[in-house]
C-alpha cells in the first residue's frame, strides 16, 4: 500500500497568488500484471466544506418498493430535506448547488440509494455516512499517463471525505495523474505521481477485480430511471418462463383432444356410410317362400326363342346321313 501527502501548489486564474491545497492519495494494486489497482483520494485539512444542498429524487417502482421507502421519506420530511419526482430532477441535478440523490433507481454515474436489506434505515445509515458528508471538492477531472486504461468512474463529481476510481495497469511502472477541480472559491489544477511500480499486500488487493468491474457497470449503464429494475426483472423471469411453459402445455394438449374428437368423429361418420342400410331394405322371412308359388310356373319364352327351329337368323340345311 502506497500512501503519500502530496503538496498541490494551486494557480488560480483571477487571482495572481498561490496558495497551497493538500491533497493525500493512496494506491491499491494486485499483485499479478497486467492487473487492477485503486486510486482513493483525500481532501487535505485545509480543504474547507463547500455549501451544497442534498436533494432527494423518488424514482422506486411497485408496490413494496413504495412501501419500503416510506421510513426514509418520514425521516427526511423531519429534516425539511427536499424530495422531488424525477421529473424535476433536470432543475437541480446540474447545478453545483445541488446534490441529488436517487432513491430506488436512477442514471447511470448519480449517487443511487437502494436498500440492501430489510432494515432500511440502517442502510440509509451507513449510505449517507459514505456518501452524503461534507463536499471538499467538486467536479474532478483525472487524466491519467501511460500503461493506466480503463479507469471508472472517469470523472468524480463531489469529493468527501475520500473518493476511488480503479482502473487497469499493463506493467508495473510509474505513471503519472493530472488533476483539475473546483474548491469553495476556486478552480485548482495539479500533476503527482502514481506509483504502480512497486508491490505492498493489501486486504482489498483480490476484490480489485470485481470493484473494478461493478464501477465499469455503474459508468456505462443505461439509464435505469426510465425503466424496471433489473434485479426485478431477474426474480420475475423464471416464474414467467414457467407460466409461459405451462400455458403451451395446455394449448398443445387442447388441440390433441380436439383433433383427437374431430377424429373419432370422422371415423364414426364414415364407419356408419359404409354400413347397409337394412331400414331400406325389406327383410323377408325365410317361410315367406313356402306361402308363394311363382317357382312352380314355368318360365315365359321370350319373342326372340319362340319357334326357334323355324324363326333363325340364319339358314339351315337339313342335311341326312346317307
Amino acid at each position: 500500500m502506497l500512501r503519500g501527502l502530496i503538496t498541490l501548489i494551486v494557480a488560480f486564474s483571477f487571482i495572481m497568488t498561490a496558495q497551497a491545497q493538500s491533497l493525500e492519495f493512496e494506491t491499491i494494486r494486485t499483485e499479478t500484471t497486467p492487473g487492477f489497482f485503486a486510486l482513493r483520494i483525500f481532501p487535505g485539512n485545509d480543504l474547507k466544506p463547500i455549501p451544497i444542498e442534498n436533494v432527494y429524487i423518488t424514482n422506486y417502482q411497485g408496490r413494496k418498493q413504495t412501501e419500503s421507502f416510506v421510513p426514509i421519506l418520514e425521516l427526511l420530511r423531519e429534516l425539511n430535506a427536499t424530495i422531488i419526482a424525477p421529473e424535476q430532477a433536470d432543475q437541480y441535478q446540474y447545478d453545483n448547488a445541488y446534490r441529488t440523490i436517487w432513491l430506488g433507481s436512477g442514471p447511470a454515474g448519480e449517487l443511487l440509494f437502494s436498500p440492501q436489506s430489510d432494515d432500511i434505515l440502517s442502510d440509509f445509515d451507513a449510505f449517507s455516512e459514505t456518501n452524503l458528508g461534507p463536499v471538499y471538492l467538486q467536479n474532478l477531472d483525472l487524466k491519467f499517463g501511460g500503461n493506466v486504461s480503463d479507469v471508472y468512474p472517469e470523472r468524480i463529481r463531489f469529493l468527501g471525505n475520500q473518493g476511488t476510481v480503479y482502473g487497469k495497469f499493463e506493467r508495473p511502472l510509474k505513471t503519472r495523474l493530472e488533476l483539475q477541480a473546483t474548491t469553495q472559491s476556486q478552480e485548482i489544477a495539479a500533476v503527482t505521481p502514481i506509483y504502480l511500480n512497486d508491490y505492498e499486500a493489501h486486504t482489498e488487493a483480490r476484490s480489485l477485480p470485481a470493484k473494478w468491474e461493478a464501477a465499469y457497470k455503474a459508468a456505462t449503464s443505461k439509464d435505469t430511471g426510465k425503466r424496471l429494475n433489473y434485479d426485478w426483472w431477474l426474480k420475475l423471469f423464471p416464474w414467467v418462463l414457467f407460466f409461459t411453459g405451462l400455458a403451451l402445455i395446455l394449448f398443445a394438449s387442447t388441440r390433441i383432444f380436439r383433433h383427437r374428437e374431430d377424429w373419432y368423429d370422422f371415423a364414426m361418420n364414415t364407419e356408419s356410410n359404409t354400413e347397409p342400410k337394412t331400414d331400406s331394405v325389406p327383410q323377408r322371412n325365410d317361410s315367406d317362400h313356402l306361402k308363394d308359388d311363382w317357382w312352380n310356373h314355368p318360365i315365359e319364352e321370350t319373342p326372340l326363342y319362340k319357334d326357334w327351329e323355324k324363326n333363325l337368323p340364319f339358314e339351315v340345311i337339313n342335311r341326312q346321313e346317307d
